[in-house]
């Protein structure tokens, strides 16, 4: 798992080339589980990230 610090601040080993100069979005998804199953969808919530030429977020 990428270390999002590491993609705010610039980071060359948590860099993402992949994503590089693009827009991504993204979904945040919280699942009340009771007994393993689940539920219902407690949270949902969701955003842009953009990324830099390098692939730090911007």
């Amino acid at each position: 798992m990428q270390n999002m610090k590491g993609l705010i601040s610039g980071s060359k080993s948590d860099q993402l080339k992949v994503f590089s100069g693009l827009k991504v979005r993204t979904a945040e998804i919280v699942v009340e589980l009771v007994n393993r199953k689940p539920m219902e969808v407690a949270r949902a919530c969701y955003s842009h990230l953009t990324f830099d030429d390098l692939g730090n977020i911007d």
